[in-house]
């Protein structure tokens, strides 16, 4: 796991090295989660925040690092990786972004029952829409499909899983 966030870091500052192409920093909350909860038979209000730092091309596609944090007590739930998107370009605005893209990475999760932390490969597809309030900072709101098996230890079987994610996001 230690070589995984190296390999973050390293492709991180990569993507400063990029000065000529737009560098996005964003952080997210899932709205479900902090109303809902994580679970059927706990409503409880969750923190589920997630950073991603970007470098955006002029070709309209981009590259970029993922992580995520929920705080699921008494368990913990930790997320990073990688992620490409491309800009579709739905709206006439330039104030308007509308991107697809997938990503891939690892879920890190601690179980009752388990001495150790159990690492499951996660991939899925996503579809984004931001708006930019000034050339320096915006908001987002993003959808995120793709298969769980972590969840398999509570039974929730779904092939596919779905969420969502609004935030706040800053250029340079």
């Amino acid at each position: 796991m230690k070589k995984i966030l190296s390999l973050l870091v390293i492709i991180s500052v990569l993507n400063v090295a990029n000065a000529q192409d737009k560098q996005i920093i964003s952080l997210g909350a899932s709205p479900h989660l902090l109303l809902n909860g994580a679970y059927d038979y706990d409503d409880t209000p969750v923190l589920h925040i997630s950073f991603r730092w970007l470098t955006s091309f002029e070709s309209g596609n981009e590259i970029g690092t993922k992580a995520s944090f929920a705080n699921l007590q008494p368990y913990q739930y930790f997320d990073y990786g990688f992620l490409y998107n491309r800009n579709i370009k739905i709206f006439k605005n330039e104030k308007f972004e509308t991107l697809a893209g997938a990503d891939m990475g690892l879920i890190v999760r601690t179980y009752p029952g388990y001495d150790t932390q159990k690492v499951y490969f996660d991939y899925g597809i996503n579809a984004q829409i931001r708006f930019w309030i000034s050339d320096k900072f915006g908001v987002y709101i993003t959808g995120d499909i793709g298969p769980r098996n972590d969840l398999d230890y509570y039974g929730d079987h779904q092939a596919i899983h779905y969420n969502t994610e609004v935030g706040a996001q800053f250029s340079f």
